[in-house]
This record gives structure tokens, sequence and C-alpha cells, in this order.
């Protein structure tokens, strides 16, 4: 059922996506939308409910796209202008209260009436209206009695409710934005994190999907890349959870110094971005104070920068080594926790700043495809290709110019897939008609069905190799470097194959290709240890396990 104001126009898709949210979980008992008054502004991104039987709809006379407006969430009421919910909760709950008539209050007291019944109210900013408000009771004047009068009504027949609202004298709209109880955590990183994008965003998009599942109000805040569009955030990640598109850097400041207080914990991913963080929290210490910072660490880049280096012919001391390892760890000085991505690196953390450390790695479940050794052709090669600079440049790069040709001689029919981005000048050189270049897709499944060897023959690298274990987790066998197996802790022969030279790079690719008894061994090994070391509910309860923690006051 749908109750709809005779004086408001629906605007394109509003029943349909109120529909599809009210059908995507049984508990959901209505769906309201995002009302519009006719000069544009916001009537009502839901509404709330104060203690004293007062209500307010959330961002009235607000711009209606800003990112507060912008993601579903569970709120006390929605307006009856236009209100969403199924036929059998209505006639269970006997329909409106007559004493509400003609207006005002009933859509308040039919929800709250549902939320006791065991039912959420959903905000959905997909579904857009407008409203020529007061239209449909007569005008202002009468309006204004008939809420003070149903107010009364309201307040003494929900007595028992009223203590769970927000005190208007002491709370924020924002604050009082969503039922009370759930942590209100704030995630700090690069950009919104599409998985196809590699460079460590398919785990941050896990992050947020675990703590999208947690009993939890989720905020992100893209900082270095803060523009995007909201339709692809929907489709890829969700929309429900708040995302600070538009900010930015230049107002990293402002935000967190306008919700101190607000954030249950804040989760800062990336060293540069806890730069960032440490410097507003040295210029305002109340922002890391009364709340849980955690560092998200995602990879310990100075160990990657010295192994560059010295691939570069410089000569870097150990002392130097460790100096650049311990200046990097003292950037979670603000936190009261930490997240690794292995126990090699937390045991830095946990040596050089005392810090609680947990371990959450990647997050795969394995899905063993029916296509055999003999249907599969090809190598593949996965990763983001952006800077010339970079580990997986610099890799493709080598493997191209010192292993490809011995292959190519060997199996002339072989092709190198390359899948990912591939702007780095340095590819413009490259002319090799075997040498395949698909840019950046959505859904690679395809390319780890088709092909028969994975490679990696990465050089310089932080962190645990993702593309690694989504090869093994698709059942695809993998050619190695010896640094990627230490960090993945897995044995030649056994769960991969490992070469150093360029030479033993070439000889292992060849072995691998042409012997399905050793195929089929590597990629039951490979699915064992992802089904070992990648589990869902590890990463799902290391993440839980940091954030549900109370505040360290001592922060500063």
């Amino acid at each position: 059922m749908l109750l709809l104001n005779n004086d408001a126009r629906l605007e394109q898709g509003a029943i349909e996506f109120a529909s599809e949210t009210l059908e995507s979980q049984a508990d959901i008992g209505a769906v309201g939308g995002k009302i519009l008054l006719l000069d544009g502004t916001l009537q009502e991104a839901g509404s709330l409910i104060w203690q004293d039987g007062s209500c307010l709809g959330y961002g009235r006379g607000d711009d209606p796209e800003q990112p507060e407006y912008m993601f579903r969430r569970d709120v006390d009421y929605c307006s009856g202008a236009f209100l969403l919910f199924r036929a059998q909760d209505f006639t269970a709950l006997q329909g409106f209260d007559e004493a509400f008539a003609p207006a005002y209050y009933e859509e308040s007291d039919f929800c709250v009436r549902l939320r006791k019944s065991g039912k959420r109210v959903v905000y959905d900013p997909r579904a857009v209206i407008t409203h020529f408000e007061f239209a449909s009771t007569g005008g202002i004047n009468k309006a204004s009695e008939l809420q003070l009068a149903h107010r009364q009504l309201f307040c003494q027949k929900h007595d028992d409710l009223l203590s769970q609202f927000c005190d208007h004298a002491r709370h924020s709209p924002l604050q009082a934005r969503s039922p009370a109880g759930l942590l209100k955590v704030l995630v700090i990183d690069d950009r919104v994190p599409y998985p196809s994008m590699g460079s460590g965003y398919p785990r941050s998009c896990h992050l947020l999907q675990t703590l999208m599942a947690m009993p939890v109000r989720l905020t992100f805040y893209p900082l270095q890349f803060p523009h995007d569009d909201w339709q692809e955030i929907y489709a890829q990640i969700g929309m429900d959870f708040e995302v600070m598109l538009d900010h930015g850097r230049e107002r990293l400041q402002e935000f967190l110094q306008s919700r101190i207080g607000f954030f249950d914990c804040i989760i800062i991913s990336r060293d540069h971005n806890m730069d960032f963080f440490n410097q507003a929290a040295m210029l305002d210490p109340r922002i890391a104070q009364q709340t849980r910072v955690i560092y998200d660490a995602e990879a310990l880049i100075a160990p990657r920068k010295i192994m560059h280096r010295r691939l570069m012919g410089e000569t870097v001391s150990e002392a130097e080594t460790a100096s650049a390892i311990k200046q990097e760890v003292h950037k979670a000085r603000l936190a009261d926790a930490v997240i690794a991505v292995s126990e090699h690196e937390a045991d830095y953390f946990r040596a050089h700043e005392n810090k609680t450390t947990v371990v959450a790695g990647h997050a795969i479940r394995p899905r063993l495809t029916e296509n055999a050794f003999a249907s599969r052709k090809d190598l593949l090669f996965v990763g983001a290709l952006r800077e010339d600079d970079s580990p997986n440049v610099d890799s493709l790069m080598w493997f191209i110019e010192q292993c490809w040709p011995a292959i190519r001689t060997a199996e002339p029919e072989i092709r190198l897939v390359v899948v990912g981005d591939n702007t780095a000048p340095s590819l413009n050189e490259i002319s090799d008609t075997r040498i395949v270049f698909k840019g950046r897709q959505a859904s690679i499944e395809s390319f780890y069905d088709a092909c028969r060897i994975f490679i990696a023959p990465t050089r310089f690298a932080a962190g645990i190799p993702h593309k690694v274990h989504e090869a093994a987790a698709n059942g695809l066998p993998s050619v190695v470097t010896p640094l990627l197996a230490g960090q993945l802790t897995w044995s030649h022969d056994s769960e991969l194959l490992v070469a150093e030279s360029a030479e033993q790079f070439a000889e292992q690719c060849l072995r691998l290709y042409r012997s399905p008894e050793l195929w089929t061994r590597l990629q039951e090994g490979g699915l064992g240890a992802v089904s070992r070391d990648c589990s869902e509910e590890a990463f799902s309860q290391a993440i839980f396990s940091v954030v549900k923690q109370p505040a360290e006051t001592s922060a500063s």
C-alpha cells in the first residue's frame, strides 16, 4: 500500500525504488523517501521524534544532494506524504488511528506501532517526491492547530516509548537522525573502494561491507579522490552508509570538528591518510578524544620503498631501513588499536608502538570452476597499471622484457592477457600482438576461468598480494616471486610455484603450462590455502573485536 498526498508529485522511479527496499528484508515495515519543497530544498529526509513528542523533518531547508541525505537508513518515521508499507501489516495494526484525523501524527503513530511490532521504518534517498506543503490540510494556521492537538494525543498514547527518543535540548538532529543504541563508525580512505580498481581497494570494500553487516551506523570519507557518482556507489558498494563526497582534504578539519563526540570509532586506512588525521588532531586534540581511533595499516610502505631503491641500484643500510620502518609505525601513535594485514607486519606495531594489533588480511570465498586444464590457455596478469614506478608496472615490464621472449618461443600460440587500468606511459612501448590489454573490468571471473596460469612477478611490494589470493580462490594456479610467496607464507610446489630469476620464472611458467597433473595439484593446494588464510568469519571477527571496544579517554 502507498500513502501519497494529493499535493505531491512523484519523481521518476520513486515507487519502484521504495518497493525494492521494502521487499529487500522481511523486517522492513515501511519505506519513505526524500521529500522536496517547491523551491527545491528539503522538506525531509526521514523524520525525527523528540522526547517531548515534537517532530522534525531531517535536513529541512537544506540542499537535498548533500551527502547527509544520500544514504538509506532506519528512521523514527517518514512523512505520510509518501509512505509505502505492506497491506498485511496495515491490517494487523488496524490501520491508522482515527483519533489523528484529518492529518498530522497519524503516520508517526503508525510508524511507532510498526516499530513496537518489531518492524523497521526506512528512508530511501532514491525515492523522491515534490510536495506542496500544507495544501491538504487547509493552510498553515489550521495545520499548526492540528499539530499541537495531535502531539498531545501522541504523547499520551506512547508515553512508554518517548524516553527512547533524543532530547532536542541536548541533542542535535545529526545525533538523533537514526534510532539510538548503535555504534557510529567513521572510515577514512583514499576513495570509494571499487574492487575492480585493485591497489588494496578490494580489501577496503570488504571492510566497508563487513561494517555494514554489523550493528553500526557507518560514515565513509573519501579523502584523496572526493568526487564520485552516487549510482555507481549504490550499485557496486551499497547505499546503507553515509559517503562524504565532495569534501576531500580541504574540508577534513572542518568535518572532523563538526562531528567531535559523534563517532564512537574512527578507522583511518593507509599511512598517508593517517598523516592528515594526525595533523587535524594536532590542531584540535578533541578530534582524537572520546572516540576509539583505529589505524588500518593496509600495508607497511617503508619496506616496499627500500626494496625499490635497492632494485634501482641504491645502497640502503639496515639502520636506515629500521629507521624508516620505525618512523612509519609511529604514525599510529594516536591510535587505540591497529589493524595489520599479516602477522609479520603486526609485529612491527606491537614492538615499536606497543599497540593492540589484530590481523585482518583478505576475506575471499573459494570458487571452484568446472573449467579443467585442457579447456584453458594463455597467461593472466591482473593489476592496476597507472604509474611507471609502481610495483605492478615494474613487475609486468620486467616479465615482458626478461621472461616473455623465452615463453613466446617455446609456445608460439600463447598469449599474455593483462587486466586492469593501463594508463602508465611505459606501456605504450609494448607492440607485441600476443600481449592483450583488456583494461579495467567490473568482473574478471571469466578471465580466471579461461586462462591457464596466473603470473605475479612482483619485485617490490608491501602487505599481502590480494591478486594471488583471488586467483587461487578462483582455481587458477600461480607462478610468483619469492617476495610474494614469503608474504603469503605459501610453499613452492604445494600451493604455487616460486621463481626468482627471469630464466627460472620462464621455466616455471612453461612447466605449469604443460603439466595437467602439476596444475591440478596446485589448484587444490591454492583453494585449500585460501580457505585456511582468507576466512570471511575471521576477517569479520578481527574487525568487530577492535571496533566494539570502548574509546580510550587518554588518547590525545
